[in-house]
């Protein structure tokens, strides 16, 4: 309860400052916990009806990283990808929209990235449609499925859809395997 009371304590905080050096201070001290609760989540588990996972946490701070002020787009992507990978379907609906969004926005600073940008969105949408078909709560699966049309969105309007983009990325690897019909 300390982590999990904290943490929506320290959202609160962040939301209700107005001193902007305040803010980073309690942004900071929120990005900590999380930390904390990861390196004690053994020991922690030990004291719960429900254990926390390391990907549940780091979507978790993801979340926050994004939505309470994190300005370094690098970070967040690494903590959304790290959430991604270790929880995939289980993931929150939003956290797997916030991927693909922090995704497009790194493409947009290093068009090095559209690569990545497109495996990141195959790979999502992936998941939020395991995620829909899995889940029998209306509310639920209606959230997965405003989670898939917003990934949908987010990589049609990314620009990294173009079929000279993709026959760029893809044309070789497709070459390579022509013969190869399970591929």
């Amino acid at each position: 309860s300390l982590y999990t009371n904290g943490a929506k304590m320290l959202r609160g905080l962040i939301a209700a400052e107005k001193d902007g050096a305040k803010q980073k201070e309690y942004f900071d001290l929120l990005m900590k916990v999380h930390d904390q609760r990861i390196q004690y989540l053994d020991k922690l588990n030990t004291l719960t009806r429900k254990p926390s996972t390391e990907g549940d946490i780091i979507s978790t701070k993801a979340h926050d990283y994004l939505s309470m002020g994190g300005q370094d787009i690098n970070v967040a992507y690494e903590l959304f990808a790290k959430a991604m990978e270790l929880e995939k379907e289980n993931n929150p609906y939003y956290v797997m929209q916030e991927f693909i969004d922090v995704s497009a926005r790194k493409m947009k600073n290093d068009p090095n990235h559209k690569e990545q940008f497109i495996q990141d969105y195959l790979s999502a949408s992936a998941i939020a449609d395991a995620a829909y078909q899995a889940e029998t709560k209306e509310k639920a699966k209606a959230n997965f499925k405003t989670a898939k049309d917003n990934i949908d969105a987010f990589f049609i309007n990314s620009g990294a859809a173009s079929c000279e983009d993709l026959s760029k990325i893809y044309g070789p690897t497709l070459d390579a395997n022509k013969d190869n019909i399970e591929y």
